[in-house]
């Protein structure tokens, strides 16, 4: 069957128009901090390509992403390089759900894990994430080192509420630069309503 040369002309059009979709969308997932200014795409059709009697892609595709300081460092590991990780170990004060009187102060302490490879200086954080925040302060340096594999307490001061209710907030480890890594610990606290007068 033979095409003619509108058809093959729109056929390979479509196709190049399919790839270069792909490879953006790709391109897009992978990397959401590049501006687009960084990002070119070239797209040349090779010279007598057909869609029929070739099974290699129509055009040749070249992507180049101009990373920033960051990525270039990550892309580019040095000896000294190392990977920031946390995990919760476990609530050392008010478990999930505990009840504390309305205007109270007090403090949740978590117990966290370094499960990077990265030793954590004191100046590291714990960051207010989302939620109630109770009177917290939006960051609190962890104040000591922190080896790979090692624990500690994490400690943040709050006031309960004034009305009754059910209060979460979630926090998050971050390194001195401000970069967010690792799994997320809340409190839940309940602050009960006033209590019945029994006559």
């Amino acid at each position: 069957m033979e095409i003619d040369s509108k058809t093959r002309n729109i056929i390979l059009s479509t196709v190049v128009a399919l790839i270069v979709l792909l490879i953006g969308v790709a391109l897009w997932r992978q990397s959401r901090t590049v501006a687009p200014e960084a990002m070119s795409i070239d797209v040349t059709p090779q010279a007598g390509a057909t869609a029929e009697t070739t099974a290699t892609p129509a055009a040749s595709v070249t992507a180049t992403l101009a990373p920033n300081a960051q990525e270039q460092a990550a892309a580019s590991p040095s000896p000294n390089s190392c990977t920031n990780n946390a995990a919760f170990a476990g609530d050392v004060t008010l478990p999930d759900g505990a009840e504390v009187q309305p205007d109270t102060a007090t403090v949740k302490t978590w117990r966290i894990r370094n499960t990077g490879t990265c030793t954590w200086g004191g100046d590291y954080q714990l960051r207010f994430a989302g939620g109630d925040q109770l009177g917290g302060p939006d960051s609190m340096a962890i104040g000591t080192e922190v080896a790979p594999g090692a624990e500690f307490n994490a400690e943040i001061p709050l006031v309960s509420a004034s009305e009754a209710g059910r209060y979460q907030g979630q926090w998050i480890m971050a390194d001195p630069v401000g970069n967010s890594f690792g799994q997320v610990v809340y409190y839940e606290i309940v602050v009960p309503g006033t209590p019945a007068i029994a006559y």
